[in-house]
């Protein structure tokens, strides 16, 4: 029972994380005519007022952290059911792991690639 409550909370506070680093910088970055028309993406309606954002081209890597971070909203549920429902460790420990080994590489990237994004 611990478990799923400790999965659901880690997996909500991973959406919250990219969510609230991908708004942010939306907020920061900047048009650059070098890298305009290939790097940049125009978010659905659904995706801009669910996420308030108010530009309409964004990076691609900050799109990619809000569907990221729509994954990890929509997964947390689920995950935290097949915790509840499963009682063997080794699979509660790799649902604990996940986020973690995306949250990593995924940070390392997002710091390099808004040095050449902002203004």
């Amino acid at each position: 029972m611990i478990e799923s409550v400790i999965v659901f909370v880690e997996y909500v506070l991973s959406c919250i994380f990219f969510r609230n680093s991908a708004a942010d910088m939306i907020e920061t970055v900047r048009i650059n005519l070098k890298l305009y028309p290939k790097h940049y993406v125009q978010l659905s309606r659904w995706m801009r007022n669910l996420f308030n954002i108010r530009k309409c081209e964004i990076p691609k890597y900050l799109a990619f952290r809000l569907y990221l971070s729509l994954f990890w909203g929509l997964s947390a549920p689920i995950v935290a059911i097949i915790c509840l429902f499963t009682q063997q460790q080794n699979i509660i420990g790799i649902i604990i792991f996940i986020p973690c080994m995306f949250a990593i590489p995924d940070t390392i990237i997002f710091v390099v690639v808004s040095h050449f994004f902002k203004r």
